[in-house]
């Protein structure tokens, strides 16, 4: 009988595991960064309403004009839980004050607001709201609505520019950031409503 070979297994590769992509921490929010914000690109593109105008400036800020009396803006509804500090980056010669109407509802209630001044230096000037304090009536940092009343009168000589509207964690971080180097912030939530 012919001699018959043995059978040999094919050699077969070595396992190996399967290559896994590294873990990678996930990213988290720098404390000092705005929590949430309108700036003047988002202000600017809110639809005018009957007594309110708003556009972009050359300079790439929000120039307000009331065109009738009792001007203002609903700036957002339901915005979601905030930090205490709001905060507002403006210049003005207006002598008239202004106002906020912000509250954990849907919307605007009579008795909800806050009255403040501006600084008619024609400098840059930043106010710091801390919320406890101006609006004692919220029972928690849910933010439903923001309504901004610019002027309290009605038309005004002067001029109103905003760079920015929003939230920090604290009044130092507000005091300390740099619009006019930070990038453009493009804020969450349901923003620049007409009402």
């Amino acid at each position: 009988a012919p001699f018959d070979e043995p059978e040999t297994e094919a050699p077969t590769e070595p396992e190996t595991e399967p290559e896994t992509e590294p873990e990678t921490e996930p990213e988290t929010a720098d404390p000092a960064d705005p929590v949430w914000m309108m700036d003047a690109e988002a202000l600017a593109a809110m639809a005018n309403t009957a007594t309110s105008t708003v556009e972009k400036t050359e300079d790439g800020f929000a120039s307000f004009t009331a065109t009738g009396a009792d001007p203002w803006f609903l700036l957002c509804n339901n915005i979601g839980e905030m930090p205490e500090y709001m905060v507002m980056r403006y210049r003005t010669n207006t002598t008239q004050s202004g106002e906020f109407f912000i509250g954990n509802g849907a919307g605007p209630e009579g008795g909800k607001s806050f009255v403040f001044n501006y600084e008619g230096n024609g400098e840059w000037n930043l106010l710091i709201f801390h919320l406890p304090t101006v609006a004692p009536y919220m029972t928690e940092r849910t933010v439903g609505h923001i309504r901004y009343d610019f002027y309290t009168g009605g038309p005004d000589e002067g001029f109103l520019e905003v760079a920015y509207i929003g939230f920090f964690n604290t009044a130092e971080y507000a005091e300390a950031y740099d619009f006019e180097i930070n990038p453009p912030y493009v804020q969450p939530g349901d923003a620049g409503m007409k009402n």
